[in-house]
């Protein structure tokens, strides 16, 4: 942040299934390093709520409207132990895939699952001669039967359709 920028920190996604819960949150993470000798700490805010943090210079303040307010404290001494210290405390991340570094094309707006061959098709290039596969392909909640998890819409995504999509892009790579 630079000195005098005020930042709001605002998420929320809350689905029909789950009317009075948010699934998402800010969760403000800062490092702050002392010179000359190099000492740091780092401090990281959890809360679910909507949030301005205000920065002016020796002091940074955080305005929220509710919820827990749980701060937690990393001792250091140094960026290297804060880092160490903040990703034992979320866990580390697993190793990802190598495919998962491309660029990544995600469009909700899929009305079909014709939709999703036709635009596969064409961006991936499904094509065994020009030997290039793309890249990966999500299609947020549209295929979702109600945007619940881990159902399928059985009247434009259904099922068999679904399959023979997924068997088209297992055999082309």
């Amino acid at each position: 942040m630079v000195e005098g920028n005020n930042v709001t920190l605002w998420n929320a996604y809350i689905l029909a299934l789950y009317w009075n819960k948010n699934l998402y949150g800010s969760q403000p993470f800062y490092m702050d390093l002392r010179t000359p000798s190099g000492t740091t700490h780092g401090v990281l805010l959890l809360n679910n709520s909507s949030m301005d943090v205000e920065y002016a210079g020796p002091k940074l303040t955080y305005k929220i409207i509710s919820g827990v307010f749980d701060f937690y404290f990393l001792p250091g001494p140094s960026p290297a132990m804060v880092v160490e210290q903040f990703t034992r405390f979320f866990r580390r991340p697993a190793p990802q895939p190598y495919w998962s570094f491309a660029y990544s094309l995600s469009i909700q707006g899929f009305t079909s699952a014709d939709t999703c061959t036709r635009m596969c098709r064409t961006s991936n290039g499904w094509s065994r001669a020009t030997r290039w596969r793309g890249s990966p392909s999500r299609t947020d909640i549209d295929y979702m039967d109600g945007h619940k998890d881990f159902t399928l819409d059985s009247v434009n995504f259904p099922a068999d359709k679904m399959n023979q999509f997924l068997d088209r892009l297992h055999r082309n790579g």
